[in-house]
């Protein structure tokens, strides 16, 4: 899923559904929390 939202917000008109991305991302990131920090370290 993460690979969608990186297309969505480099590429999209991220203020249209900012919000409704933001949730879905926290949670996201949050069940996955050792590999997203890898990912963005």
């Amino acid at each position: 899923m993460l690979p969608v939202y990186e297309e969505i917000i480099r590429t999209g008109s991220w203020w249209d559904f900012v919000d409704a991305v933001a949730g879905r991302l926290y949670g996201l990131l949050q069940a996955n929390r050792a590999e997203m920090s890898e990912r963005f370290a």
